[in-house]
């Protein structure tokens, strides 16, 4: 069976023996695996403890944590085996997740079978096609791509990136998460483009909610040029869903969706815009009892057809229909009204500065 991504809705009862909350459970060890500390190796052979990886002749330095996270194979890719797993239940969604050892090959496996070419100069190669995959680089983009995993943070066209990415996604799932998220952090710093940022930024959100790991989207909040491109339904599903609280920089993320558009103030101050605003999420609170999720039947939201992950080997149910909060018509209600509170709290004050300010002059 291939990997799948399913989430199944609330009341339907999983298999025994098969639910395991808010945890990753393989139900068999894998034949292969990454160059992780456990089961460091190529084939179940000589395990790899240097950084230095020879491939086709050449030995690449790469850094230790890179180096970990990379599928490694003597074997043709289509032979490589994937780790299989079990099922999962995030509380009333059940996510199922099943790979296959020979339907889909995983695209960023590294097959040292496979010739690779250093070419006379890397502008000269042609870029990477859509949805890239190593085995069907020719062997110059092969070079650069390997030259490039010696150094991630150097500029390089954004295929090669995704071709990277599409193992870290795997290891979100079912395999060195922490290490996968960092390094996923790192290339979201110095690779700025729109659609790797978004396709990273979603799947660390499901992600990190699976391990129980809300501080990274502290952490990915905390970047302006992340914010943006973080995908505010999904997130607000699995708060929903942990009945966790919305922060005041969470909902900010979601202002447009809401039909909040004059957010002028937003990114003029953000920090007294959050100021204000989550002090109007308190007072929300002590009005109606509940916080500004649990005070709306969020399961019964519209449900939009979401991509939750980038890599094509993980099957086509990557893509789940969730609940849109945001689309939700007293959640909306209630978030922008809250939204206009705080934004005419910014206007007054910084009308009483300016106020105080001529009067000053004046004197």
């Amino acid at each position: 069976m291939i990997l799948n991504i399913i989430a199944k809705l609330f009341g339907m009862k999983p298999k025994a023996n098969t639910i395991h909350h808010h945890a990753i459970h393989l139900e068999h060890e894998p034949a292969e695996s990454s160059l992780g500390e456990c089961n460091n190796n190529l084939d179940d052979k000589e395990p790899y403890t240097v950084a230095l990886v020879p491939i086709q002749g050449k030995e690449w330095n790469f850094p230790e944590r890179t180096k970990k996270l990379l599928y490694l194979t003597r074997k043709p890719p289509e032979e490589y085996l994937l780790a299989e797993g079990n099922t999962l239940e995030i509380k009333g969604y059940i996510i199922s997740i099943h790979t296959s050892f020979v339907q889909n090959v995983e695209p960023s496996v590294i097959s040292s079978k496979l010739p690779i070419s250093e070419p006379r100069s890397e502008s000269s190669v042609e870029p990477l096609s859509y949805w890239p995959r190593y085995d069907r680089m020719t062997s110059e983009q092969r070079w650069i791509y390997l030259k490039w995993l010696t150094d991630i943070t150097r500029l390089v066209d954004i295929g090669y990136v995704f071709t990277y990415y599409y193992g870290l996604e795997r290891h979100l799932l079912l395999g060195d998460f922490e290490d996968a998220a960092e390094e996923i952090l790192l290339l979201q710093e110095y690779h700025r483009h729109k659609s790797f940022l978004r396709f990273s930024s979603v799947a660390l959100t499901v992600a990190m909610y699976i391990h129980k790991r809300e501080d990274y989207i502290e952490r990915m909040i905390s970047k302006e040029h992340i914010c943006d491109y973080i995908n505010p339904d999904v997130l607000f599903l699995f708060k929903a869903d942990r009945e966790l609280k919305l922060t005041a920089k969470e909902l900010m993320l979601c202002a447009r969706k809401v039909g909040f558009t004059n957010t002028r103030y937003i990114k003029a101050h953000p920090e007294q815009f959050e100021k204000y605003l989550q002090q109007r999420l308190l007072k929300f609170e002590e009005k109606h009892g509940k916080d500004l999720l649990g005070n709306v039947e969020w399961k019964r939201s519209p449900k939009r057809r979401t991509e939750l992950f980038a890599n094509l080997s993980l099957g086509d149910d990557r893509f789940k229909a969730i609940p849109c909060i945001t689309q939700k018509k007293a959640f909306a209600s209630a978030a922008k009204e809250l939204l206009q509170e705080a934004h005419n709290e910014i206007k007054s004050q910084l009308a009483t500065i300016r106020k105080a300010d001529k009067t000053s002059v004046e004197r």
